[in-house]
């Protein structure tokens, strides 16, 4: 199995503190299932290209494709989806196979 990389990219939405909270801790429980593991997480300071400026940028590594699709098409993922579009005012996420 080829581990796969996700770069998230993100807004935060100051006004929604409890959704954003909410989210990240069951986005943590659901990596922590199949077996995801947090790289590394970036503060972006600045924008060089593009109009709008992120938040963060976050990397996580899952162990294959599946564990990744396990997660981002479970209906736990689902239901946080308006969690999701609450706490951030923009999202990203890209994909990479190591």
């Amino acid at each position: 199995m080829e581990k796969v990389i996700l770069i998230i990219i993100v807004t935060i939405n100051p006004s929604e503190k409890e959704a954003l909270a909410y989210y990240m801790e069951q986005m943590n429980i659901l990596y922590t299932e199949v077996g995801a593991v947090p790289v590394k997480k970036y503060k972006v300071d600045d924008t060089l290209i593009g109009d709008e400026q992120p938040n963060i940028i976050s990397i996580i590594e899952f162990p294959s494709e599946d564990a990744l699709e396990k997660v981002f098409k479970s209906s736990r993922y689902s239901t946080l989806v308006s969690f999701r579009d609450k706490a951030f005012k923009r999202v990203e996420a890209h994909l990479t196979k190591k």
